[in-house]
């Protein structure tokens, strides 16, 4: 549908994109204001490491990617200019980084559980390059994205339509995210047969699951987007909630194993403190 066919639905469309990537962007701020003291305590008060390197990039990459979305949402170039064609494929990196910043933390997390067992790194690496591999094939060698003059109707770069089979692009994140919610899980099934309980594993496992679900969703909702919606319908509606719920909640899920790995280090060194300290006379 060429938008001069229904004018009115187009710039409805594309300017609710505007609102729906503001108000992700507002989502990660307030959850950065929410979360900052956790952050300052845990994370930057700690030496560094591949936790923290990781931590810093999951956190900050979300608002800086939004940030950077909202003003070429709003600038006054036309669609089909360079920097725009340029901008439309930075939009699918950017949800793909998002998305793999955090199952890179999701890895990490099975990686310790599992006992650094090198197997079950060897296969989820394997399968982590698929994922990626699969990804970019279809975003960037699939049917290029419809890019319209709009200057007519509305200004900024906008993704018009990226094709009907665009939408397969979420489906290798779909399988690479249920299978490590998979493997987690068993490992906590197999904790629990033996009758063993680990708080540090229960909070990992819970906040796996609550990611899962929640990208879960996020995936489905730009699948049937994708794939589902007419050409009027802008395909950026829903791009930008992803990269705010992968950033969001894989910080939070470091914050939650850091926050219950420093509680019970600080029980043992309470349990295993003498209680009377041992007097020394002088001769």
């Amino acid at each position: 549908m060429d938008p001069g066919d229904s004018p009115f639905l187009f710039t409805t469309s594309l300017t609710n994109t505007r609102y729906s990537t503001f108000a992700a962007l507002s989502f990660l701020l307030y959850d950065y204001l929410l979360t900052f003291d956790v952050e300052k305590r845990l994370v930057w008060n700690n030496p560094w490491s591949f936790g923290k390197i990781l931590f810093i990039f999951n956190r900050y990459f979300g608002s800086l990617a939004l940030t950077f979305n909202s003003v070429m949402l709003l600038t006054s170039l036309p669609n089909d200019s360079q920097l725009c064609k340029g901008f439309r494929m930075w939009e699918g990196l950017a949800v793909m980084i998002a998305v793999m910043s955090t199952e890179v933390i999701l890895m990490t997390r099975i990686y310790a559980v599992y006992d650094r067992n090198k197997l079950i790194l060897f296969v989820m690496a394997v399968l982590f390059a698929a994922n990626i591999a699969s990804t970019a094939l279809i975003i960037y060698v699939g049917p290029p994205g419809g890019a319209l003059s709009l200057s007519v109707y509305i200004s900024g770069c906008h993704v018009v339509d990226r094709g009907f089979s665009y939408f397969l692009c979420w489906l290798p994140a779909f399988g690479f995210e249920t299978t490590l919610v998979t493997i987690m899980l068993y490992r906590g099934l197999r904790t629990r047969e033996r009758g063993l309980n680990s708080p540090l594993l229960n909070v990992v496992i819970r906040d796996s699951i609550i990611y899962f679900l929640v990208i879960f969703t996020a995936l489905s909702v730009n699948c049937l987007i994708w794939g589902m919606s007419p050409q009027t319908f802008n395909v950026e509606l829903s791009g930008c909630w992803t990269i705010a719920a992968s950033c969001a909640f894989g910080s939070r899920l470091l914050l939650n194993i850091r926050e219950r790995y420093y509680k019970e280090q600080s029980f043992i060194a309470v349990e295993t403190k003498p209680l009377f300290k041992r007097e020394t006379t002088s001769v």
